[in-house]
C-alpha cells in the first residue's frame, strides 16, 4: 500500500512539473518570437512589391 501511495505521489509530482515546464517554454518562446517579430517588422517591406509594379516598356521588354 504504501508502494503505491509513492507511486502516484511521484506520478503526481512529475505531472505537475511537466506542465510548469511546459508553460514556461511557451511563454519564453512567444516573449522571444515577439522580439523578433519587432525587430522584422522595421525592415522595409516594400522592396519586393516596388518590382513587380514597375511597368516594363516594349524596348525594355525586347533588350531581355
Amino acid at each position: 500500500m504504501k508502494a503505491l501511495l509513492v507511486i502516484i505521489r511521484l506520478l503526481f509530482f512529475y505531472f505537475f512539473f511537466v506542465l510548469f515546464f511546459r508553460m514556461a517554454l511557451a511563454w519564453v518562446m512567444r516573449h522571444f518570437i515577439k522580439k523578433t517579430a519587432g525587430k522584422n517588422k522595421n525592415r522595409p517591406q516594400h522592396k519586393k512589391t516596388e518590382f513587380y509594379s514597375q511597368e516594363i516598356t516594349d524596348a525594355e521588354f525586347k533588350e531581355l
